[in-house]
């Protein structure tokens, strides 16, 4: 356990309130690819692409896009990141509830929520847009994606639901790694809400 806090990690004073985080500042402009200092705009822009189809019911929409402005306001504060992931996966299991009939949350936890889901079809790798089409996947370690996904990834594959599976596993640990106290903090939050995002929008598709 640390004994000290960063200086970033500190409670602002209140003449701070609205300065960004440092840790937001690094960016690398996709239009460029050129290094420059990363604007509010930028971090704003990028987030509000990670929007729900409307077919999504409203409750779950307003819950999901609680995690949204939670990233946005990261900006400000690095460590909201971890409160957003965690806000957007209780998204997901409420999605999941609500789209299998599933009354009971304390009976019935994440993982087979997901499996449920997959078993029946309605989870399928070809459907994660941001993964696929963009190419993006989180890191393998941090994941725990199988060889057999990244080869599929690799070749641009997405007639399989192996991605999904691996869901199965990676989202109810990350999700209570968050829930129940942690230090951890990586980078990828985008990559964290595109997944949320895409499962939602698949559940109701």
């Amino acid at each position: 356990m640390r004994s000290e806090i960063g200086p970033s990690d500190l409670f602002p004073a209140f003449e701070d309130l609205t300065k960004p985080d440092r840790r937001q500042r690094g960016y690398t402009d996709p239009a460029t690819g050129a290094r420059r200092e990363r604007t509010l705009r930028d971090h704003y822009d990028a987030i509000a692409l990670l929007e729900l189809k409307a077919d999504v019911p409203a409750e779950i929409r307003v819950h999901y896009d609680t995690a949204r402005l939670l990233l946005v306001h990261s900006w400000f504060a690095y460590r909201f990141i971890q409160v957003a992931e965690g806000h957007a996966l209780a998204a997901v299991e409420m999605a999941l509830r609500e789209r299998l009939g599933v009354q009971e949350a304390r009976r019935t936890g994440l993982t087979r929520l997901l499996a449920n889901a997959v078993n029946q079809g309605l989870l399928q790798d070809r459907a994660f847009r941001h993964e696929w089409q963009a190419g993006v996947w989180p890191d393998p370690g941090r994941a725990g994606l199988s060889e057999t996904a990244l080869r599929l990834a690799a070749e641009g594959r997405n007639d399989s639901d192996e991605y999904a599976r691996v869901l199965l596993d990676h989202l109810p640990w990350y999700r209570n790694e968050l829930a129940h106290g942690s230090a951890m903090l990586a980078p990828g939050e985008r990559a964290v809400l595109s997944i949320c995002r895409d499962v939602i929008d698949q559940l109701f598709a």
